[in-house]
């Protein structure tokens, strides 16, 4: 059994240059190796281990391009840097500010339950903190797209926009593990402890969509077709495309961000934000009510991205065509 990070060692040298492998991925993937090949009293505490250390890993990795993005731009000036902090700032803070809202709902409705035990105060910070991954799907979009419309006050320049983008293409990558990986075992976990410490059952109920992993979900959508055309199995598609539709939510709407901020008037800029980001996610559920076998699934997942696709195609349209006359 070869070595943890063997293979990443041989992916990043072909992509990086030698002195980056040299002084940044060789020491974080030898730190990699160190911490998953010491012995740990448990098989639990290994896997955590080797979690955070691959955590660690990528998180380097990803502030080391990001560093060179900024460094590198050619185009570069003090106006870029700070405007490049505010972006990043307002994001960070309106994404907590809506994971915290839209965790809000949840918690009252436990205090308010009369139904329910009460439960120790340890569980219920469980609970919260496995509802935290369930709000990533809408709180990194909201954060990209008003952070980027707040922090950028006028039209952004080749060096803003093509930092915007990418930092809109690792935030669509951080969603897709997220919501293929991280948000079913949060979901289960979260039934477990509410079944287990909550209604003190000892058997969980059976695990639905939004608890399956990537493989699972193919597995049971591919069972289900044997077995006919179903509801069932429909909105088991549905959840399958709408995995692989959302992870380019925040992406979308860093370039729909990047059309309005051309737009003289901040405020109006922000308000159509709010209009497309509130229209976003009311037509993705509206969607889900149709998936009744008049619609295809993998039309309804995208519906909302190819929106906001032509929306921002249009805008973009627009604003040359008004420039480019005002010009002349």
């Amino acid at each position: 059994m070869s070595k943890p990070g063997v293979r990443l060692r041989s992916i990043a040298s072909r992509i990086f240059h030698p002195d980056t492998m040299e002084y940044v991925i060789g020491p974080v993937l030898a730190d990699l190796q160190l911490e998953c090949s010491a012995r740990q009293p448990s098989r639990w505490r290994r896997s955590w281990v080797c979690l955070r250390a691959y955590l660690f890993f990528w998180s380097a990795v990803v502030a080391h391009l990001w560093r060179s993005l900024i460094d590198g731009s050619a185009n570069r000036t003090a106006d870029d840097q700070v405007a490049m902090r505010r972006v990043l700032i307002n994001a960070a803070a309106i994404g907590a500010i809506v994971t915290a809202v839209l965790l809000i709902p949840g918690w009252f409705n436990r205090l308010g339950s009369a139904a329910r035990p009460p439960t120790a105060f340890d569980t219920d910070i469980i609970l919260a903190l496995l509802l935290i991954p369930q709000a990533t799907p809408i709180s990194i979009p909201a954060g990209m797209l008003f952070g980027t419309l707040w922090a950028v006050r006028k039209p952004a320049t080749r060096s803003i926009r093509r930092l915007v983008l990418v930092l809109g293409i690792v935030c669509s990558l951080f969603s897709a593990g997220m919501i293929g990986w991280v948000i079913p075992e949060a979901n289960q976990a979260y039934r477990v402890v509410v079944y287990q410490k909550v209604l003190r059952n000892s058997r969980p109920p059976e695990k639905g969509a939004n608890e399956l992993s990537w493989r699972e979900l193919r597995d049971r959508i591919n069972e289900a077709s044997t077995h006919g055309g179903s509801p069932e199995t429909r909105l088991s598609r549905l959840a399958y495309h709408t995995r692989i539709a959302l992870p380019a939510t925040p992406l979308i709407f860093a370039m729909f961000a990047l059309i309005l901020v051309r737009r003289p008037r901040p405020l109006t800029s922000c308000f159509l934000g709010l209009l497309l980001f509130v229209g976003y996610y009311t037509l993705m559920v509206l969607s889900r009510r149709v998936a009744d076998g008049t619609l295809s699934p993998l039309a309804v997942a995208w519906m909302p991205n190819l929106v906001v696709l032509a929306l921002t195609l249009r805008l973009g349209i627009n604003y040359r065509v008004s420039s480019r006359f005002g010009s002349t």
